[in-house]
């Protein structure tokens, strides 16, 4: 989790870098601190989204094929054992969890973003 926390942090702190004048602009036309914060945060929830979109189907299928090759290793199993079982509690457990820790890895990057300088960010080439 700390890992996955700190890689997210990484990433969306690159992006606050690259877009520093883009987050500069916003400020000069009138957005505030806290929406331009706010922005960093959606961004940060969007690739939670995103990812937990693109890893939970893999997940299932990881799990149904690992099931599957296990089975088949060992004869003489009930029909309806199995060793992987998904839950709905567990399901939404690990939603919270991704969610959480895209918030958590949104903190220092929306608060880079909200200190940005806006005239030296202008100025730059």
């Amino acid at each position: 989790m700390v890992v996955a926390a700190l890689f997210a942090t990484t990433v969306l702190q690159m992006s606050v870098d690259d877009r520093s004048r883009e987050l500069a602009l916003l400020r000069a036309v009138g957005y505030s601190r806290s929406s331009v914060g706010w922005s960093v945060v959606q961004e940060a929830l969007l690739l939670s989204v995103f990812g937990l979109a693109v890893g939970l189907p893999v997940a299932f299928a990881c799990g149904y094929a690992m099931n599957a090759y296990l089975r088949s290793l060992l004869a003489g199993l009930p029909t309806s054992f199995s060793f992987v079982s998904f839950d709905a509690g567990v399901l939404f457990d690990g939603l919270l969890i991704v969610l959480a820790v895209g918030l958590v890895a949104a903190v220092a990057p929306a608060a880079r973003a909200m200190q940005l300088p806006v005239a030296e960010e202008l100025r730059a080439p």
